[in-house]
């Protein structure tokens, strides 16, 4: 995620040589939104049969964008649309807009997804008291996460994070936008 510099959208103008490899984005932001793929399944026996299935049915093909959004779709049961849209057509990874009280040791964390379609979902981690690592759930709609004991907490990002504390399937690449009031 270090390397990901946001310069262009992974998928380009069709028939079209858009040159967008100097940046590498299609290749170290195509490998962070597979794990945030992942992390959306939240099931891997799930996530790599469709992988694989995906590589067995379409070798020797050529194949689009849409051909690879569509077999996620079926093979999952779910619409990722609005998840692949703003991966792969948009330049900035989806926004976490949040905020937050602390007061008494009682953590009230408010957070939602902005920027993106209505539909889009994807799960984040917190960590309180630098040990203690949770997954939530975003989505379009404010939601709120409380905790008590909390003396401080911050969100694993690719800067910050400790291996050994991320709850599985919940360390995602995004951006922050922290506001006091809404």
């Amino acid at each position: 995620m270090w390397n990901i510099f946001n310069i262009w959208p992974m998928v380009g103008i069709r028939d079209v040589n858009d040159n967008t490899f100097p940046g590498n984005d299609i290749y170290h932001k195509g490998a962070a939104m597979l794990n945030n793929l992942r992390c959306i399944i939240n099931d891997d026996s799930l996530f790599f049969a469709v992988i694989k299935g995906f590589y067995d049915h379409f070798k020797f093909k050529t194949i689009t964008t849409a051909d690879f959004v569509n077999y996620v779709n079926d093979r999952t049961g779910a619409d990722y649309n609005d998840f692949f849209n703003k991966f792969l057509n948009d330049t900035d990874p989806p926004v976490l807009k949040y905020r937050f009280t602390l007061e008494n040791d009682t953590l009230r964390f408010y957070y939602k997804w902005v920027g993106v379609g209505e539909n889009f979902a994807m799960p984040f981690g917190i960590t309180l008291n630098n040990k203690d690592n949770h997954r939530l759930d975003g989505t379009t709609e404010y939601q709120i996460f409380e905790a008590g004991g909390v003396r401080s907490f911050y969100l694993p990002n690719e800067k910050r994070f400790n291996k050994d504390q991320i709850t599985k399937n919940s360390f995602t690449y995004y951006w922050t936008s922290w506001r006091e009031r809404d």
